[in-house]
């Protein structure tokens, strides 16, 4: 069954590559500080596992969660997903994303 948004169907159990995504820009913008991963979890009032399975996509992050992890890795929200919007925009105009500018501002 397609839905109407055009996403296609994962199997029960498999993380969305979104949540991948954003799991593994906390990781990296965490490692950059040089941050614990039980540091960060205590920091926004979770468990060191919870954080490992938002790290690894395998649980999504809340939009108010994803909020206060952004505040303490002092980082935009947009930090998580640039990458994501980027890549999608050249798929959207069959181009390769080796070019942000040219995805942004396509030629007519």
């Amino acid at each position: 069954m397609e839905r109407s948004s055009g996403h296609r169907r994962r199997h029960r159990g498999t993380p969305h590559p979104i949540d991948i995504q954003v799991g593994s820009r906390v990781r990296q913008r965490r490692a950059q500080l040089g941050l614990g991963q039980t540091q960060l979890a205590e920091a926004v009032g979770t468990t060191y596992q919870q954080l490992q399975k938002y790290e690894r996509g395998t649980n999504r992050i809340r939009a108010s969660r994803l909020l206060e992890i952004a505040l303490v890795l002092g980082v935009p929200i947009s930090f998580f997903t640039a990458t994501l919007i980027l890549r999608r925009r050249c798929q959207r105009r069959a181009t390769s994303c080796t070019n942000p500018i040219r995805c942004f501002n396509p030629r007519p």
